[in-house]
């Protein structure tokens, strides 16, 4: 008698294998996708917090130069230095430098920080989460310490369309930005 050669496979062992297959495509692709959308948000986070902190470099170094600084409400600082007077504002959800150069007649210079060259928005600026709402700059003043200027900006990235620009889509998550300056003659009154 003659044995029969059985090296083939069976059709349940073909429908087993594509399955299993299929189920690991699915699985790697899934995993695939969550690593991209990980990295999209946390470059996202790193390219805000680098603006950021380029932007408040600019104001450490107006208010480190000011002679005088001056609250206006939680939003607004005003920043006398050598002939010119600069002032930070948080209107709505953008932060403007409006720059004022004595003279006759003074020269006004106003930039929107957080914008494209372009003028396109790319970030808004919050002064609240939840309920909870927060003073963007706050001026500490007391005998036993140096004077400090402490800004707080909360920026949330979007994505704005040039055919409908009051459409704007949040993408990446919010950076919260913080920063410390103490201010220039605030030693001379620490014992």
């Amino acid at each position: 008698m003659k044995k029969i050669n059985n090296k083939g496979i069976t059709l349940i062992e073909l429908l087993v294998t594509i399955s299993l297959i299929g189920i690991l495509v699915g699985v790697s692709g899934d995993l695939l996708f969550t690593i991209f959308r990980a990295f999209n948000k946390s470059s996202t986070i790193v390219n805000i917090q680098e603006e950021g902190n380029a932007i408040l470099n600019k104001i450490k170094t107006d208010a480190i130069n000011a002679s005088n600084i001056t609250l206006v409400g939680d939003q607004e600082i005003l920043l006398t230095l050598e002939g010119k007077t600069i002032k930070y504002v948080i209107s709505g959800e953008s932060l403007t430098r409006i720059t004022t150069i004595s003279g006759s007649p003074p020269v006004i210079t106003t930039e929107n920080l957080f914008e494209t060259s372009s003028g396109v928005k790319k970030y808004k600026l919050v002064s609240s989460e939840g309920s909870e709402k927060y003073s963007a700059f706050i001026l500490k003043n007391s005998q036993s310490t140096p004077k400090l200027l402490v800004i707080y900006l909360t920026v949330i990235p979007f994505t704005q369309d040039a055919n409908t620009p009051n459409d704007l889509k949040v993408v990446g998550a919010n950076a919260r930005l913080r920063t410390s300056i103490v201010l220039r003659g605030s030693y001379d009154r620490i014992n």
